[in-house]
């Protein structure tokens, strides 16, 4: 199968590639070209030619694929400051004294010539500076584009998948309920506890089916609630040990719905067994606007290793659609324990 061209592979080459075509070009033998204050007559055009090409280069991409996302995409507009200030009086003095040695050893009275070569560097280095700051911009503008559309794709699909199954779990819905009153009528507390809290997981499934973020403090009353409803099977046993922890106070901030229950219902998976001691760890933490989420279980299901592996990449990819780099992801795996630490910002 003849393989196809992907242009998202050669983005960052191109501009490369393109420095390179123009200096082969400006080094044609018979071009007369004037660079600065260097004609292509002059014994030191190349080597002059080749250092600019190269502090170019240099400024471009520390600018382009280190400075912009690091620092001015979040807003750290001092430090992006300092940093650019530093790089740019780095080049533009170093390639201003490669030019006066040059100078010294090609022209009659390179003094002259000094001041005119420094503000020529200056310049040039500006220009490339504002190009590589357009160039990262326009990359990640049309990067963003290209996921909005993927995402409108794929959520486009999940809603009429939804459609097509939306009787289902209505019909469960209303299933539990009667249940639920079934089972107070004859005293069974215990079961009736158990059938709400499942109708409520349920509940809250349908109504954030179709929302695009909800409270973090709704999502957390949900987690709870499928945690509870978990450990209700090992409530007449001690071999299960959990730690649960969430903020105590009401939260402002949202969060897209179903991120975290993924590695929650992991951990239950994998992590308990009826036949050996096993504990579970769940926290969640507000740091600074972030969202801190932990969740770590004791393997006594060996096929976690290889079973959890679609159900992560999934997450991983709503990861990558929904928060894209405003987020990290931390899994850890041994031969006796699996953990996950995800930061929200």
């Amino acid at each position: 199968m003849k393989a196809r061209f992907n242009f998202r592979e050669y983005e960052y080459s191109l501009p490369l590639i393109s420095g390179l075509v123009v200096f082969a070009v400006l080094n044609l033998n018979g071009l007369e070209v004037t660079l600065g204050v260097f004609s292509s007559g002059a014994q030191g055009y190349r080597t002059a030619m080749l250092y600019g090409f190269l502090s170019n280069t240099g400024i471009f991409y520390l600018v382009a694929g280190w400075l912009v996302p690091r620092f001015l995409k979040k807003r750290h507009y001092l430090t992006f400051s300092l940093w650019l200030s530093l790089i740019f009086t780095l080049f533009t003095a170093s390639e201003t004294v490669i030019d006066i040695l040059l100078l010294r050893q090609s022209y009659p009275y390179p003094d002259e010539l000094v001041y005119e070569s420094a503000e020529y560097n200056v310049i040039s280095h500006l220009f490339v500076i504002v190009a590589a700051v357009i160039f990262r911009f326009s990359k990640d503008w049309f990067v963003n584009e290209r996921l909005q559309r993927q995402l409108r794709e794929e959520k486009l699909s999940a809603e009429l998948s939804f459609l097509k199954s939306q009787v289902n779990p209505h019909f469960l819905f209303n299933t539990l309920n009667n249940l639920f009153s079934s089972a107070q009528k004859n005293g069974d507390e215990e079961t009736a506890d158990g059938i709400s809290k499942l109708a409520n997981l349920m509940r809250y499934m349908l109504h954030t089916s179709d929302q695009t973020q909800i409270s973090l403090d709704e999502e957390i009353e949900y987690l709870k609630s499928y945690i509870e409803l978990q450990t209700m099977r090992w409530r007449n046993s001690n071999r299960l040990k959990l730690s649960a922890s969430f903020p105590e106070t009401p939260t402002a901030l949202h969060i897209k719905p179903m991120i975290l229950i993924p590695f929650i219902e992991n951990a239950f998976k994998y992590g308990v067994s009826n036949h050996q001691d096993s504990r579970i760890t769940i926290s969640i933490e507000i740091f600074y606007g972030s969202v801190i989420f932990h969740c770590s279980n004791d393997i006594v299901n060996n096929n976690q290793m290889e079973d959890s592996g679609i159900g992560l990449t999934n997450v991983k990819r709503r990861l990558e659609l929904l928060y894209k780099d405003n987020y990290e992801l931390h899994i850890e795996r041994d031969k006796d324990q699996f953990t996950v630490r995800l930061n929200l910002n």
